[in-house]
């Protein structure tokens, strides 16, 4: 999953490129916006290849199915920073594509008010929802020594937190993401194009609703009973990671087919 992803999306993004380069013979802030993203996507890809042995010593030894190995402790610890940086970049990548539609939306409108004043107000919304999802990652659960974590991390109220985070952290995901795919609907029945042009124009715009869907489906695959440890109700890594990198991979993939708009422009 990780690495189809993560190829698809690199295709998508070389596909945008060929796309602006043809048609404006230039990048785009949003396009440098969205190669970021990109980058952000690959090296949470390879931090997680690094990793992912380490997640499944520990699943295995804490499910009491194998022995620790010898050097169990510093291998636990080693993912557990590992996945730290991962959810980080997963919220640094996820909110710099959202950053790239705010840039690719607001030259439709920039020179009416109050268009600009509603894009400012979502601007503002969308880069304080970013700063509440990376503040909230339970940083001391996943930096510090793996005793201090089974002490402070494995309590009821703890777990409790987490799970309660991702539902909060998805809900602004899917608010900003609706935000932001408003914009440009509002002011696209008050310019004079043709009919066709403005629904095919409206259904670019309206391709942020794949990504608000996937976020949904996260939530709630990584939250099903089915996904959760029996033992402690905690959110299953393998599941809650792969669903990061599919909401990651997919935001890139529908921020490219946006370069649509530029051939919708040329003609």
């Amino acid at each position: 999953v990780v690495w189809t992803g993560t190829s698809i999306a690199t295709i998508a993004l070389a596909f945008r490129y060929y796309v602006r380069l043809k048609t404006f013979r230039r990048l785009l802030p949003d396009d440098y916006l969205t190669g970021f993203a990109w980058i952000v996507l690959l090296a949470t890809a390879i931090l997680w290849q690094i990793i992912v042995p380490d997640l499944y010593e520990l699943m295995e030894v804490t499910a009491a199915v194998r022995m620790p190995s010898v050097n169990f402790i510093a291998n636990a610890e080693r993912y557990m920073k590992g996945s730290l940086a991962v959810l980080f970049l997963f919220y640094v990548g996820l909110w710099t594509i959202k950053m790239s539609f705010l840039v690719f939306f607001y030259r439709l409108g920039e020179q009416v008010t109050y268009y600009r004043v509603s894009w400012w107000i979502v601007t503002v919304v969308t880069v304080a929802s970013g700063a509440v999802c990376i503040g909230t990652i339970q940083y001391h659960c996943l930096a510090e020594p793996l005793v201090k974590v089974a002490v402070k991390c494995l309590s009821g109220s703890a777990i409790e937190f987490q799970n309660i985070t991702l539902k909060v952290n998805c809900a602004l995901d899917v608010f900003t993401d609706a935000l932001i795919m408003l914009l440009p609907i509002s002011i696209l029945w008050n310019v004079r194009i043709s009919l066709a042009r403005r629904f095919a124009l409206g259904g670019v715009f309206s391709l942020v609703i794949i990504t608000m869907v996937i976020a949904i489906v996260r939530v709630t695959v990584t939250t099903n009973n089915n996904n959760v440890s029996q033992s402690n109700k905690q959110v299953e890594s393998t599941w809650l990671y792969t669903w990061h990198f599919v909401e990651s991979s997919v935001a890139i993939i529908v921020a490219c087919l946006a370069s649509f708009r530029a051939l919708f422009a040329n003609k």
